[in-house]
Parts: C-alpha cells; structure tokens; sequence
C-alpha cells in the first residue's frame, strides 16, 4: 500500500523521456561485485563442512523431532522413499540410521539428495562372504539440512553431525556389536565413543542415538522395559555415568507396549535403542517414545523418537501472515464472489458504526484492513503445506502405502497368519509399483530427450538431463582464475570499467531540457489513475503491515474505498501511521 500512495503522490501525469541505449552485453562484466579479496586464492572447504549462511535449528518454542532407527537395509528406492514420506508426514527433523548397508569404500561421508531430504552415510562393510553390512548415517529434512554445519566419521559404527544453533546441536549415531559379539569389540566401540563425547563442548547439547544392543534394567533407570542389565547394558550404563547423560526413552512412564523397540525372530521383544541427552539439557526433552508408525520398511526395529524444545528464554516468534491462496482471487469466480460479498458487507458494517467525528482517512483505512481480514478468513482457501518427493511418486503409489498402513495395524492387532501374509504382500506389491513407476519415470524423461535432440533443441536437451541428475546450475558471478596474481588482474579490469571511461570536459553551455512550467494536474486522483498504479503491482509478493496483497487490489472489489483513501491523503488528511 506504500508503494501505491507513493506512485500515486508523485505522479507528475508527464510522459517519461525515453531511456537512453543500454551499451551491448559485452560492455557490462558479469562478475558479482565482490571486492578483490586477499592475495592468495581462498583455500576449499573441508569435506563434509557446509560453507552456506546457517540458519539455527534448535530454537526455543519450536519443536525439533529427532529419532533413531536400525531399518537393517535401505538398498532399494522403494524403503527409501517410504522412510522420507513416513518422517516427512510426522515432520521428523533427523534420523539418525543404523544399517543401511550402503558400500562405497571410496568416499568417507556421502552426501546424496532424495527429493529435498539428505541422506549422509558412511559407508558399510563387506563380512567373510563378500556381503554388505552395517553402516550409520543421518537423514536430514530440508530444514536440518540448512543448518547442517559439520559431518564427521569417527569409525565404521560412528557418525557425527554438528548443526548450527545457540546452543550447538550435536547428534551422534552408532551401532554396537551385538551382546554375544567379542568382548574386545565392545570395549573398541565404547573407546571411540568416549573419544568422541569427550571432545564435544559442554555447552553443546548433545544426542546420541543408536542401536545399542544393550537391555537396561533397575536403578538408576526409571522406567524400562527389562529389569536388568545384560553385558552391553553395563557397557552403556557406565558411559552415561561418565559424560552425565539420560537415556530419554527410559525417562518417561509409558505402558510396556511403548517401550519396546524390537521383535526377535522367537516372537519376544526388547528395548535395545535409545537416545541418549546430556543432562545439562535434560529438560528440554519434552517426550520419547518408540512407534510402529514405519512398519513398511519392514524392519524388526521400531523408530524411537524425542520431541525436543529448547528450555531458554526467547523472543516472540514472528507472526506468518500469509497462509492464504491469494491466487484464487483471480483463477476461482466462486472464491472471488464470495470474498467480494463478505469484504463489502463487513466494510459497510464497520462503517456504520464510526460516528462522524471519528471519521478520519486513519479509521476509514483500518475498516479497510479488517474487513479484508475477516472476508479473507470466510473464504479464501489456506495454502497447503507441499511434501518433497521424488518424481516418480504419484497417487498410485500413495494409495498402496494406505493399504500397507491398513494391514499393518490389523496385523498388530490380531497377530493372524493371514493378516501377516497380506502385510508382507502388500509390501511387496509396493515395492513393485515403485520399480515399475521408477522406470516409466525414466522411459518418459528419455524420450523427452530424444524428441528435444531430433528438434534440434539443445537447451531442452540439457534442461531435461539437469533435472534427472540433480546437477546444479555453474555459478554465474564466480571469477576462475589460475592463480592469485590473474585473479587479482582481473577484478582491477572489472572496476576500472566498471563506470566507463572519465569524462571529457567541455566548455558547452548546458542546455535547459524541461521548459518553464510543466503541465502539472494537481487535482483529485481518477480511478484510470488508479487503475494505472494497480496494474503494475506484482502477483505473489509479500504483503505489507497491512497484510492486503497485491491481488486485493488487482481483484477490482474496493476500488472507491481505495480512491477516496488516496484522495483524502492528497488533500491533507493523512493517515496517523
């Protein structure tokens, strides 16, 4: 509104003079303006280490999910795509994964994008027989990903991840050798364990979660699922002991069914999981728990996950103000007929109730602003919030993963034979449809690129193999040099034309371009002025303090409320604020 009252203010209704040549392409550098910078070239990242503006994950009054979870594989698409859309419906933050049995020997930390989410892995190892085990790793939302500051391998059965925040966040995710395994792996796992906790700094609050195959039991533990300890469970005791930290899962009074975490292939049933916290930062945990909720990965563990909000003081969060489909004031006829009948009778009803001396240009605007509020609230539609989610995913698939959900909560109710032989249909039937519409995914994108290559349309071409790949447009502001001594040569060359050449003086009168008077109306705004300023606004921008979008305005509904407004503020009776 601003932006309109200031058009309109300082509309002087002469013709602007033309604009003067714009100088070719190659007159203009295209390198961002940044300054020469020093004299050696800048060194590169570390791996693993996010160089982008960092935004705070862990804040107060916002809720960060984090979970863990053994899924024992995730080498098919399929459990992949339905381990992001079960922690994607649920808005879970982070998974901390435990064998996912990844192999890439190569390559320490492997960062790889599935539709908006991260899965960052170290990599598995081969057993005796050449077969692929183990491996941890974090599957980031979108949102954690964008404080992602540091990844870092400790060992095969350790990860870490540092996320920007205030206080730090710091998530670890390990597998322990089993309970039967060698003493002395035990006792290595624990050794890199303390090496990296120790190294953590006090103030950062820290989340190790992870497959422990260790049964806690007793005191000084609450509420667990067993009532003793087995040889890992006084391996993990004492580590807690030592760095002061609480298992969370074993914090909190729940019914045994919400305890367990795994089913054994005799039917019984264990808490080997858990997410441990320092308890510097204990009371920030709100709840944690295991869930059922991932039975399609078809994996024996359960998802444990911890509701963590930020016990500090903090700033009142800022108010979202658009959370309306402002579109459909100009694509839906029913939406905008209604939106019209509800702005006007609310307007004329506020109206009414000012007397005449309080009717100033301030209080006919606020009548404006609340009655687009409350129409907006009646009848304009909320923007619904959109899931990340890999191309090939439709409804066919979104509709199986009903069915799966359906027959996995019969199956845990009866426990029939029958019922688990539709489950385990029904998963498999799922994992078809992904293969099948994975790969008319990719039929599809291939003939796309073959029609672009016989039309000759290369930009096409490249367009459509960019969007298979994931690969990223070159950054068109960076300057490639091969050396400092170049680099610097070539920022001087861009600023020293970067104004032009000096210019030449000259002894010639300056000549008078704007007459003595300039045909100047300085009477009360027409609406075909106001109609003129409206039509430039922009669809899909930002509203003001107001919160009355362009769309308000371009819906053609308070065009006179508008114009006596502007023409009230012209003729001195401007608004208070």
């Amino acid at each position: 509104m601003k932006v309109l009252m200031m058009t309109l203010l300082n509309n002087t209704r002469v013709p602007v003079p033309a604009n003067p040549p714009r100088q070719p392409t190659a007159f203009y550098d295209a390198v961002s303006l940044n300054p020469p910078g020093r004299d050696t070239a800048d060194p590169a990242a570390p791996a693993g280490v996010n160089t982008s503006t960092p935004t705070g994950i862990l804040r107060p009054k916002n809720t960060l999910l984090v979970s863990t979870f053994n899924v024992r594989t995730l080498s098919s698409d399929c459990k992949m795509s339905e381990l992001i859309a079960h922690a994607g419906s649920i808005n879970i933050d982070v998974i901390c994964v435990q064998e996912h049995r990844h192999f890439h020997e190569d390559i320490d930390v492997k960062f790889s994008d599935y539709g908006g989410w991260t899965f960052i892995t170290s990599s598995a190892t081969k057993n005796s027989i050449n077969a692929t085990v183990g491996g941890v790793g974090f599957l980031l939302s979108p949102k954690a990903k964008a404080s992602l500051n540091f990844v870092s391998k400790a060992s095969p059965r350790i990860i870490t991840a540092t996320f920007n925040s205030n206080p730090a966040l710091t998530l670890v995710s390990c597998y322990s050798p089993t309970n039967c395994s060698d003493i002395a792996d035990v006792e290595s796992f624990y050794d890199d364990l303390r090496e990296i906790t120790s190294h953590v700094p006090k103030h950062n609050f820290l989340g190790v979660g992870g497959d422990f195959n260790a049964q806690l039991g007793g005191l000084p533990h609450k509420f667990t699922y067993h009532q003793l300890n087995n040889r890992n469970g006084s391996f993990l005791e004492s580590f807690m002991t030592q760095y002061n930290l609480q298992a969370t899962n074993t914090k909190y009074q729940k019914r045994r069914g919400k305890l367990w975490t795994i089913t054994y292939g005799n039917g019984s049933k264990g808490q080997i999981d858990y997410i441990l916290v320092n308890r510097k930062w204990l009371n920030s945990v709100l709840n944690c728990e295991a869930y059922s909720s991932f039975e399609s990965i078809n994996s024996d563990h359960r998802i444990v996950t911890a509701r963590i909000r930020l016990s500090v003081r903090a700033n009142k969060p800022k108010r979202r103000t658009n959370i309306y489909c402002w579109d459909t004031l100009r694509t839906d006829e029913a939406v905008h007929s209604r939106f019209s009948i509800a702005v006007k009778n609310r307007y004329q009803e506020l109206c009414s109730e000012v007397s005449l001396d309080n009717n100033t240009n301030s209080c006919l605007y606020t009548n404006i602003v609340q009655a687009c509020k409350h129409a907006a609230e009646e009848t304009i539609p909320k923007r619904q919030k959109l899931r990340n989610r890999l191309p090939w995913e439709d409804d066919d698939i979104t509709n199986c993963r009903g069915k799966v959900s359906e027959l996995s909560a019969r199956k845990r109710a009866t426990r029939d034979p029958e019922d688990i032989a539709s489950f385990k249909a029904a998963i498999a039937e799922l994992e078809a449809l992904y293969t099948q519409k994975q790969a008319e995914y990719v039929q599809a994108k291939t003939a796309e690129i073959e029609s672009a290559h016989e039309q000759r349309k290369s930009k096409l071409v490249w367009k459509v193999v960019n969007e298979v790949t994931k690969r990223k447009k070159r950054d068109s502001g960076r300057l490639n040099a091969s050396n400092p001594s170049e680099r610097i040569a070539l920022w001087k060359n861009h600023f020293s034309t970067l104004l032009g050449a000096a210019p030449t003086p000259s002894t010639t009168p300056i000549e008078r371009v704007i007459p003595e008077e300039l045909p100047i109306d300085c009477q009360d705004f027409t609406l075909e002025e106001l109609m003129s300023s409206i039509k430039a606004l922009k669809n899909n921008k930002a509203a003001g303090l107001d919160d009355i979008p362009g769309e308000v305005w371009k819906a053609r509904i308070l065009d006179d409320e508008l114009l006596e407004f502007c023409n009230r503020t012209l003729n001195g009776d401007k608004p208070e604020n």
